[in-house]
Formats: C-alpha cells, structure tokens, sequence
C-alpha cells in the first residue's frame, strides 16, 4: 500500500505542477485491491478499472 500511495503522490505532484497532462489515481482502494490479489488464481476473470494500480502490482504486472 505504502509503494503505491507514494507513485499516487509523485503522479498527483507531476500532474499539479503541470509536468502530466492528468492523473487517475486509486487512493483509498488499496487494501481491497491488495486483498483481491490474494484470492486471485490463474484462470480467474476480472473487467478491468483505471485504478487497480495495487491489484496490478501485488499480481507483479506493474511495477514503479
């Protein structure tokens, strides 16, 4: 939770000092994106949401 809610801090930074365009950022859904990681298997189907940053890192399909 603490990595991702650091690279939320660092976005949000970019985007208000206007260096990013925009920014998205999942704060405040972590700890149930962090806990449907861990009940995630392989074969599971999942729609897709802008702010699953913490899902996407816990399954290690992002990293920052």
């Amino acid at each position: 939770m603490r990595e991702v809610r650091e690279a939320a801090a660092l976005g949000r930074r970019d985007v208000l000092s206007g260096k990013g365009s925009f920014g998205i950022f999942g704060d405040g859904k972590e700890l149930a994106q962090i806990a449907l990681a861990k009940v995630f298997r392989n074969g599971d189907f999942r729609a897709g949401y802008y702010r699953d940053q913490a899902l996407m890192m816990c399954l290690g399909h992002v990293n920052y």
